[in-house]
């Protein structure tokens, strides 16, 4: 049954569409006039255009080529094949005529004796011409039925031909159709009337043309209505249509060659093209893909043209349409005027056309639809009373109707949803019943009725389907001749249920629908009331618990019943019988809705013709990437060095990036990652990678919290967009996106253009503000949605800016849908937003989108992938029309093979980096649509099969770099898997590589390739936060790594990680010193982010440059999770790397402790050490023998391919795979014939281990290659791996042990560098013991310093004679020989723990400050040193210049030669004052002096790690004193032949703990305190404590020697900072000083115990007053370290001079001591003359403090920081010459 046409009332709009009418929502072909029409199809006369020239600009035409002559001997025109023509012309071409050449020409002459008369070469397409000089292809008439204008046009057209006139006389012709940019093409105009071609078959027409007709007109099949079928329609009128060209001369000159082309070009092209079957642009009606059937079966159409109409009147537009009107009867409808605008003008550039369905012909299709599920609704009541005697019963039940009535057509009315009524469904039943006792006393009636209710209403973009089933019940009795009504007849049943259906559609036609149901109850209460005698007795009870118990079961099914309908109808709207519109293969749809006369409409888009055949890719060779030009380095290859490398752990305090709502990662030009992310606090950031900035590498900067906070009082970033041009150009920029959402809407934000080299704009990110200006495509604004919603945001990677930015469409629909806009950008300062049509209906709750171009495109396009309902639909549409961009763009629908839905996609911008390949997963496989394949109905080439990891995909990425192609996934199963390939060989399935899982447990992930190393590389949320992971390109490996972000507070907790640590040390060849400030340049095997100083770097095949720190030190740690490690090659920058380098292996020291573990027996032995001491069997119980064997045969095979491949260079280019060249037979052997053996990336390999798959493990060699191979039996197969480098096979070892279940963190806990806290932890007591004796002895001497100044300095003067005088014969070493033969015992990774840690936080210690009072007697020293400052300086330059600048040269006789003549009375006679004023000044501040040495320090990392090991709090002197504490137990270990220095069970190390003084504690190796006499003829064992005191001694004056140094650096750098920080300059003033302590302990002799005064040597006695006055003019500097408030600045730079004068005059005291005891002992071994050296030394470094505070010369510092290390180098060297003599 039809559906009525409507009357009366208009129905109200919905809400969606009261704002603005749609195109189509006019649509009435209900209307009587209109009655045949079935279906029409509006396509704009625009929208045609458009796609024809898309499509012609991409044919592929076939070239026709025609040659005619004069008849001989007639004047007619006959066609002569070209080459017989040139063959008779003798070898002359008509086409390479000269134009205007006349028959002097030989070619002309050859011609006219043949009597050639012309010739042409045509080939179908468009002109190259810009596309505005471009005709249309058709033009539409201003009435139903007007002829349309056809303009043939052709992509290369030659016409050549003679002139002849006269007797003999010829002229060439010859014209080319111009191209270019002001050129206007040749065509043909045909006047054509398409009703005539349709409707009659019998037209005297060719065969082939006629076949087509008929078959046009006996189906509407596919491609019915596409531009292919229309230029087929066009072309059968243009055989009998009279051409007309334009653009060519029609001049009479012209003559037989104009004949020619008139009369007999259109026939002869025409014909030429039949011959090969095919029309004029290879058209082909047959689809790849087979397209969902179509519901209806349309039969015929007719054409017609429905010109715009504009206030009433036929207007030309671009709006106006060519209607295919279209039936399912076989007669075609008549050509009736249509009344409305198909298409509005406004909306001309947003579709193609629209589709309407006449409202009866959907009506009958939903009857058809409701007929079966709606008579499930009706239902029949059974009411029924009995009686026995007195006694009644009563029976209610309901059960399905017998005769259901269904939904049923009707005359269509308004609806309560503003929408009409199409359908009503109504059915009723009722029941009742009387029963009478026997003795017809009493008598029962009862009521149960049943009757529904239910309509069918369209309305907007909804099918709204009510139904209301409603019972009513009843019940009574009478008794003793009276009427009671105990239960009122009521509808105790009385429910409205409703199910909206949102409707969308597929991209191919196919009708969705998202239910939602409500259910609205008006049930009347139950009303039971017992009357009578039987009410009173009780004897109804039973009557209303049975009627209860009815309504219950009634509720239940009537309720179920609907559940089961709405369940039916989604079902079947959704799948069973779905719609599907007609013209899927041609047409995309999307925005579905009913009309305001409710039919049903959907906006069209043309779809973008297949290219595949039809586009060549051009192949252009990836060029080099560009490598970042390196800093200058100086050159010097004068060094030497020397290197450390342990695995051990170490220690960091930072903060790990957490998980983020959303990431994306970019790369800069150097190659680093920008990591742009939505965190938790709904905040936009971007963590920028820095090399040789900071000590963790990642800032975290805020893109969005200045804009949000000056914008909006409140508000959150909900989405963001980044993107990078894709290829390898140097320069590519980065664009940013944000949308803020506050007081319910979206703000879009947008920054394009960035740099990627200067990254100044993150910290203050210049943001463009895009408010609502939408427009449509005549300039009309849209109204902004309101809320304005933006579900997501994409911008291109091509060279060009696409912004495309999609919203939510109907925000209140279960499954809201998505409208796009894009951003047109070309006004930076008014961007606006225009409307671009989604390709298809896609939810906003599952879709992905990525820009890039298919191949022959002008703009970028935009891959959809998504659903509406359950149809699955992946498209691509340009973001724009390249033809006209007021004009939609043609759709692709694109196909995977055997009709798979997409699981994922990615584009890839491939060798030409403006188009874009597409990868997909699916169903476990990997499909390809190259840039050339992405037309409409394009079905994608598999690639690769891996069910495993393929299956379930949820994100797909792609990138090209340097000729390789890789695709990285998350899968399913959160695993993160890559496959890669050779650009040339995409298409090539066995050029693959093997995807393995490599990280598990991801739920999110961001790749790239490293465009500097080439490097794969991702980010992933793993569970624990965010990591980086990297594949060396060299060596397979992987490397990963938290992102580390500084501390949040710099006193929490460090955090204990596994590293392997380098230790490089520079010397100067010649001299022995450590090289401070040396760039040295580091080559890695790995791509890998390491710590070189503190400073985060990346290292790899390019060198990084680095410079020394101080003391000639490069410290690396690199954190690892297994025991792989990068390898380096070191070199003085600028030096030959094969002269000067040094190949470092950190693995090396681990690797030779697990290759020893070569029999079971030794790995039964093995022991693992933990942190406390304690240790526990490395191998677990229950191990049999057979596995331990199993184990020492892999080390053993491990060892063996170490020592075939350690000596080899580094790998430092993209490793080639080698695969295995070996038979099967060892394989077998060991793990069964298992098939083919996977040859696979190792570094994949152990990553997919480390997930905890079960696997055997065997080390195999292969006997072609004499390499050992990884091999691993995974689920039944083998995978192998080449074991050719270092790097590989000591990652291997972990693997060993994995038949044991041994986890990796055990395995490294007994590889790793044993520490001993518990030894260096007492070797800290020894240390701290000593200190605390000098500080109390150091108070205690101050008062005698001052009585004792006067006669120590007459003392010297007394035997200045004695000292002059003095001669050291034998004295000959030299500082330079002393020292070389000592540096590399001194160089430890391990050793160097403390000094390394100290350096990289000492500008984060912090400490509570205490008052105190600054000294006020400083005056007078001032003046005093003012006063000698010239003496003192000429002596000091006299000590640089005759000592220090040749000091490595002068042997130790030489020099304290030339000091006795520079050092006189005159010049001690001046210090003398100052030493007295100084130790004054100092004496009144002693009570503050010890209560700085035990207060609380805090310094990142040491603090937590002294108290971890401890459980107290870390003092200053604490802090010094760990420092020291490790290098020397470390050392301390290897001079005691591998013991401890000192045990806690020793009584000599227990007096010493114990001591009270200072001589206490010297004394301490012996149990009865030796004569000073007797010293040298000590017990050996006693002697040689004596020596491990001074060995103890010795490193932490070392340790404070260099640590001092560098506070006075780091101090001078605080002072210099803009905000200068007081407290932390006075902090690390105090901690300098403290060190003072430590750096002479190692020097001191017996005397130096007893009190000033007392001392038997004069030189003694002075050696204690001028280290007095050196500590006290320390303690002094505490206070002066800051400007005192109230001094002026030049009275703070005379107290800095005097600070100075006095180091100086301390340094040149101090020679006197220093020296004069050397030769008064006569003492020439070799620690004495170490030991004197050193002391010269640092005296040399004190002397330079004043010349260096009046000059501030670089190379004056250079100088002394020399002399400093060389001091500290000697006092650690002389201990251990000691203990060796």
């Amino acid at each position: 049954m039809g559906c009525a046409p409507c009357t009366g009332q208009q129905p109200l709009l919905p809400d969606v569409f009261s704002r603005s009418l749609p195109s189509g929502m006019a649509s009435d072909l209900s209307a009587p006039q209109f009655k045949d029409i079935d279906v029409a199809v509006a396509v704009t006369q625009a929208s045609i255009n458009a796609t024809m020239k898309e499509f012609l600009s991409k044919a592929s035409s076939l070239e026709v080529l025609k040659c005619f002559v004069y008849k001989k001997g007639t004047t007619d025109i006959v066609e002569i094949p070209y080459a017989e023509l040139k063959a008779n012309a003798h070898g002359s071409d008509p086409f390479t005529l000269k134009d205007g050449a006349d028959q002097t020409n030989k070619d002309v002459f050859n011609l006219a004796t043949l009597g050639f008369v012309g010739a042409f070469k045509a080939k179908g397409g468009l002109p190259s011409v810009p596309p505005a000089n471009l005709p249309s292809i058709v033009g539409l008439g201003l009435h139903s039925d007007s002829r349309l204008d056809f303009n043939l046009t052709m992509s290369e057209f030659q016409i050549v031909g003679l002139i002849l006139s006269g007797f003999s006389r010829a002229t060439a012709i010859n014209k080319t159709q111009p191209t270019g940019a002001g050129a206007k093409p040749w065509y043909y105009n045909f006047k054509v009337d398409l009703t005539q071609v349709t409707e009659d078959p019998n037209k005297k027409v060719p065969a082939d043309v006629r076949a087509r007709i008929q078959h046009l007109i006996s189906t509407v099949g596919p491609g019915a209505f596409s531009v292919q079928k229309l230029l087929l329609d066009l072309e059968t009128a243009s055989l009998v249509a009279n051409p007309v060209i334009e653009g060519v001369s029609d001049s009479a000159s012209f003559g037989p060659t104009w004949k020619m082309i008139s009369e007999i070009f259109t026939g002869a092209y025409f014909a030429e093209l039949r011959k090969t079957g095919s029309p004029i642009f290879n058209y082909t009606i047959t689809a790849k893909k087979a397209l969902p059937q179509s519901t209806l079966t349309l039969k015929s159409l007719v054409h017609s043209t429905a010109p715009y109409i504009n206030e009433g009147k036929p207007t030309a537009s671009t709006a106006a349409c060519l209607v295919y009107n279209l039936t399912r009867q076989p007669t075609p409808p008549g050509i009736v005027p249509f009344t409305w605008n198909w298409v509005n003008q406004g909306e001309v550039g947003q579709m193609s056309g629209v589709l309407a369905v006449r409202r009866a012909v959907f009506a009958d299709y939903l009857t058809g639809l409701m007929a079966s599920p709606s008579r499930g609704l009706c239902w029949d009541t059974t009411a029924r009373t009995t009686h026995s005697g007195m006694d009644f019963s009563i029976y209610a039940s309901c059960s399905p109707a017998q005769n259901p009535a269904a939904f049923e057509a009707v005359h269509a009315t308004s609806g309560p949803h503003g929408g009409l009524i199409t359908h009503k469904l109504s059915y009723s039943h009722t029941s009742s019943d009387t029963s009478v006792n026997s003795s017809d006393t009493v008598s029962i009636a009862m009521d149960f009725d049943f009757r529904l209710s239910g309509s069918i209403e369209l309305a907007g973009t909804q099918i709204i389907i009510t139904v209301n089933p409603v019972v009513d019940m009843g019940f009574r009795h009478h008794e003793l001749g009276v009427h009671y009504t105990d239960l009122e007849k009521q509808n105790y049943y009385d429910k409205i249920h409703t199910v909206t259906y949102d409707l969308g559609v597929s991209a191919q036609g196919q009708l969705t629908a998202t239910a939602t149901t409500k259910t609205k109850d008006n049930s009347a209460s139950w009303a039971w009331s017992s009357k009578g005698i039987v009410g009173l007795t009780g004897a109804e009870q039973d009557v209303q618990n049975g009627l209860l118990s009815a309504t219950g079961d009634l509720d239940s099914n009537l309720d179920g019943a609907f559940d089961v309908f709405a369940s039916t109808m989604t079902h079947t709207l959704n799948d069973a019988q779905q719609w599907v519109f007609p013209g899927a293969d041609t047409f995309v749809t999307s925005h579905v809705f009913f009309s305001t006369d409710c039919d049903l409409v959907t906006q069209l888009r043309y779809a973008s013709p297949n290219m595949m055949s039809l586009v060549k890719s051009a192949a252009v060779a990836a060029a080099p990437i560009a490598g970042p030009s390196r800093p200058p380095v100086r050159v010097n290859t004068n060094y030497k060095i020397e290197t450390s490398a342990e695995l051990m752990t170490n220690y960091v305090q930072s903060d790990i990036l957490q998980p983020q709502k959303k990431f994306q990662a970019l790369q800069t030009q150097a190659g680093l990652s920008l990591l742009f992310s939505i965190g938790t606090s709904d905040e936009f950031n971007v963590v920028v990678e820095e090399v040789g900035k900071s000590k963790h590498g990642w800032a975290l900067c805020s893109l969005s919290q200045s804009l949000v906070q000056q914008e909006f009082s409140a508000g959150k970033v909900e989405t963001f967009a980044v993107s990078q041009m894709a290829g390898d150009a140097v320069d590519r920029k980065i664009h940013v996106a944000m949308s803020v959402e506050a007081n319910g809407n979206s703000h879009l934000y947008l920054s394009l253009n960035n740099s990627d080299a200067d990254l100044a704009w993150t910290q203050n990110i210049p943001w463009m503000a895009v408010p609502w200006n939408a427009v449509d495509s005549t300039g009309q604004k849209i109204a902004k949605p309101d809320p304005l919603r933006i579900a997501n945001i994409t911008l291109t990677q091509g060279a060009e800016e696409y912004v495309v930015v999609d919203i939510l469409r109907n925000q209140t629909a279960a499954q809201p849908l998505l409208e796009r806009y894009w951003i047109d950008t070309s006004q930076p300062q008014n961007p606006k937003w225009v409307k671009h049509s989604m390709a298809a209906d896609f939810e906003a709750s599952s879709y992905h989108s990525a820009l890039g171009r298919a191949a022959g495109d002008w703009v970028d396009g935009i891959y959809t992938m998504g659903k509406v309902r359950s149809q699955a639909q992946l498209t691509y549409v340009p973001v724009y029309n390249g033809w006209n961009p007021t004009l939609p763009p043609p759709v692709s629908r694109l196909y995977l093979p055997d009709h798979y839905l997409p699981d994922a996609f990615a584009a890839c911008h491939g060798v030409d980096q403006n188009w874009t390949d597409l990868y997909v997963a699916s169903q476990g496989g990997l499909y390809y649509f190259a840039a050339t394949n992405q037309g409409d109905g394009a079905v994608a080439t598999k690639l690769v099969s891996e069910p495993t990891l393929l299956s379930g995909v949820r994100k797909l990425f792609a990138a090209e770099a340097s000729g390789q192609v890789t695709v990285w996934g998350l899968d399913g199963n959160s695993q993160i898997f890559y496959l890669t390939c050779k650009s040339s060989d995409v298409m090539k399935p066995e050029a693959w590589s093997v995807p393995l899982p490599i990280v598990t447990g991801v739920d999110a992930v961001s790749p790239y390739v490293d465009r500097k190393l080439l490097a794969n590389t991702f980010f992933a949320h793993d569970g624990t936060g965010l990591v980086k992971c990297v594949k060396t390109p060299s060596t397979g490996l992987w490397t990963r790594r938290h992102i580390e972000l500084p501390p949040s507070s710099y006193t929490q907790d460090s955090r204990a990680f596994k590293s392997f640590t380098t230790e490089i040390k520079v010397t100067n060849k010649d001299t022995g010193v450590p090289a401070g400030r040396v760039a040295i340049q580091l080559t890695s095997t790995t791509a890998t982010s390491v710590n070189i100083n503190h400073l985060y770097y990346v290292v790899g095949p390019e060198p990084v440059t680095v410079q020394t720190d101080s003391d000639g030190t490069v410290t690396i740690v690199e954190l690892t999770h297994n025991l792989v490690a990068t390898r380096f090659a070191v070199q003085v920058a600028g030096a030959d790397l094969a002269a000067e380098g040094v190949l470092v292996n950190p693995m090396q020291s681990a690797f030779k402790r697990n290759s020893a573990l070569d029999t079971k027996e030794k790995l039964k032995d093995a022991k693992v050490t933990k942190t406390d001491g304690s240790q526990e069997p490395f191998i677990p119980d229950g191990v049999d023998d057979d596995t331990l064997d199993q184990i020492a045969k892999m080390n053993k095979n491990l060892d063996a391919a170490h020592k075939s491949v350690e000596k080899k260079a580094l790998p430092l280019l993209r490793a080639e795979p080698i695969l295995l060249g070996h038979s099967h037979a060892s394989l077998q052997h060991r793990f069964g014939d298992l098939g083919e053996v996977r040859s696979v990336d190792i570094g994949d390999l152990y990553s997919w281990l480390s997930s905890g798959i079960k696997a055997a493990i065997d080390i195999v060699k292969d006997a072609v290659s004499g390499l050992y191979h990884f091999v691993a039996e995974i689920g039944g197969k083998l995978f192998a791996a080449v074991l050719d480098c270092a790097e590989k096979i000591a990652a291997a070892v972990v693997w060993v042990y994995n038949q044991v279940k041994m986890a990796i963190e055990w395995i490294i806990l007994f590889l790793e560098f044993l520490f001993g806290w518990k030894d260096i932890l007492l070797t800290h007591n020894v240390i701290k013991k000593f200190i605390m004796l000098t500080a109390a002895n150091f108070v205690n001497d101050i008062g005698g310093a001052k009585k004792e100044v006067k006669k120590v300095f007459g003392d010297f003067k007394a035997h200045i004679a004695e000292w002059t005088g003095a001669k050291v014969p034998g004295a000959t070493e030299t500082p330079a020989e002393a020292l070389k033969a000592q540096v590399s015992q001194k160089t430890s990774a391990p050793g160097n723990l403390g000094t390394h840690h100290f350096k990289g936080n000492a500008r984060r210690a912090s400490a509570q400050q205490s008052g105190s009072g600054v000294p006020s007697a400083l005056q007078l020293i001032t003046d005093l040193c003012e006063k000698e400052e010239q003496a003192i300086s000429n002596a000091a330059t006299a000590v640089k210049t005759e000592v220090i600048d040749q000091f490595s040269s002068l042997d130790l006789g030489q020099i304290i030669e030339r000091l006795v003549g520079i050092i006189g009375i005159t010049l001690v006679d001046g210090t003398e004052d100052i030493a007295l004023e100084l130790l004054s000044a100092c004496e009144a501040l002693l009570p503050q002096l010890m209560g700085m040495l035990d207060k609380s320090i805090h310094i990142p990392v040491l603090s937590w790690l002294y108290k971890f090991l401890t459980g107290n709090e870390l003092s200053f002197l604490d802090l010094l004193c760990l420092i020291a504490a490790i290098p020397a137990t470390l050392f301390g270990r290897i001079a005691n032949g591998g013991h401890a220095l000192f045990s806690s069970g020793d009584a000599w190390v227990q007096r010493m703990l114990d001591a009270k003084t200072m001589e206490d504690w010297s004394n301490a190796p012996w149990a009865t305190p030796p004569n000073l006499a007797s010293l040298g003829a000590s017990d050996d064992d006693d002697l040689k404590k004596k020596k491990l005191q001074a060995l103890a001694l010795g490193f932490g004056g070392g340790a404070c020697f260099v640590i001092n140094f560098f506070l006075g650096k780091v101090i001078g750098d605080l002072k210099d900072d803009e905000f200068v920080d007081e407290d932390a300059i006075k902090l690390l003033t105090t901690l300098k000083w403290i060190c003072s302590m430590a750096v002479y302990a190692p020097y001191l002799n017996q005397e130096y115990f007893e009190q000033i005064g007392q001392a038997k040597k004069w030189y003694s006695s002075m050696g204690k007053i001028v280290g007095v006055i050196g500590k006290c003019s320390g303690f002094l500097r505490i206070f002066y370290c800051v400007k005192p408030k109230g001094m002026s600045a030049a009275g703070y730079k005379k107290v800095g001079i005097m600070f100075a004068t006095v180091s100086t005059v301390s340094g040149v005291l101090s020679l006197i001591p220093d020296t004069v005891s050397f030769v008064m002992k006569e003492d020439l071994s070799a620690h004495s003359f170490m030991k004197t050296l050193s002391f010269i030394s640092g005296d040399g470094a004190s002397i330079l403090s004043l010349p260096i505070q009046l000059t501030d010369d670089p190379d004056l510092e250079m100088a002394q920081l020399g002399l400093t290390l060389t001091s500290a180098a000697l006092g650690v060297a002389w201990p251990f010459a000691w203990l060796a003599e």
